[in-house]
């Protein structure tokens, strides 16, 4: 499955390393990026990524959330922050 055929993006919240696991055997989801949250100290280190874009091929916005949920029910802690309509451009100059 391509980024391209995704129609909807999920924000989900965790620290647990098995999320890439559980994203991977889902079906028509795909882990996109993660981002820290936080400011890092000048000359310190980068904080953990702990907000990761997951996009999903689903036929509705409920389905959507419902199959995230199922995804990361088994993590230690994780939230699904948000699902939202996703339609991908590319800009061509």
């Amino acid at each position: 499955m391509e980024l391209t055929d995704c129609n909807f993006r999920a924000i989900v919240r965790t620290r647990d390393e098995r999320l890439s696991a559980a994203i991977g055997a889902a079906s028509g989801m795909i882990l996109f990026g993660g981002h820290g949250e936080g400011v890092a100290p000048p000359g310190g280190p980068l904080p953990e990524a702990d907000t990761w874009s997951i996009y999903v091929k689903a036929a509705t916005e409920a389905e959507a959330r419902q199959a995230m949920e199922e995804a990361i029910a088994g993590l230690d802690v994780a939230v699904l922050v948000s699902v939202e309509p996703f339609e991908f451009s590319q800009e061509t100059t």
